[in-house]
């Protein structure tokens, strides 16, 4: 996929999250391209990012990607580490979505 074709809405030294355009899927990458790698579909990681129990959010990450979780635990990420940067994700979309609204209504004023 062309790097075009999404963006990136959360960036750290080790994970990186981007959105897909089209269809509406999330990629999570951890230590780049040779690193461990897990695509969201549709509506997970706003799901995943509300979980408030580590507990909770482990099961459903393994439900969603096992061999995922394992290689984080290989490379020493906590889950709660990659709960964060989901939560931290899904705020920069929440943010993205205020100001797109808020420009349409500034366009249609005009």
């Amino acid at each position: 996929m062309a790097n075009d074709d999404k963006r990136v809405i959360y960036q750290d030294d080790r994970i990186e999250i981007s959105q897909r355009e089209y269809p509406d899927e999330h990629d999570v990458m951890v230590d780049g391209d040779n690193g461990a790698y897990c695509l969201l579909p549709r509506g997970v990681l706003h799901d995943l990012a509300r979980r408030r129990d580590i507990d909770n959010f482990r099961s459903s990450m393994n439900a969603l990607n096992n061999i995922f979780v394992r290689e984080l635990e290989e490379k020493k990420i906590s889950l709660e580490t990659l709960a964060w940067a989901f939560s931290k994700a899904r705020m920069k979309e929440l943010e993205d979505e205020v100001h797109y609204f808020m420009d349409e209504a500034r366009k249609a004023k005009e």
